[in-house]
């Protein structure tokens, strides 16, 4: 993003855009991150080192994500809501794939 330092944030990329965010995000030094599909506009590689990086970061993580696979990774709980309610709320380790697929589809 080097090249893009001084666009304005509306003219990056939607990946760019989370990068900075991102970006931003780490240099603050919370103790808790909130974010909403943080990595949907990244590549896999990229997904997962930043999952990973937040996770490490922040004493705290809670993420809304529909990408399943992630979700089961790097998370420690998964709560799951339909409608409005809450249907599942388990240990990511208890769950699988086929656990949240009639939930998110396929």
């Amino acid at each position: 993003l080097k090249d893009k330092i001084f666009e304005p944030a509306g003219q990056l990329s939607g990946g760019q855009q989370q990068r900075c965010a991102i970006a931003r995000a780490l240099y603050q030094h919370d103790e808790i991150l909130l974010a909403d599909e943080p990595v949907s506009s990244l590549d896999e590689q990229q997904s997962k080192t930043i999952l990973s990086l937040l996770c490490q970061q922040f004493g705290t993580v809670v993420l809304a994500m529909h990408d399943i696979d992630l979700a089961l990774t790097y998370c420690d709980r998964i709560i799951g809501l339909q409608q409005g309610h809450i249907c599942i709320d388990q240990p990511a380790a208890s769950l699988c794939h086929d656990d949240l697929t009639a939930l998110y589809g396929d």
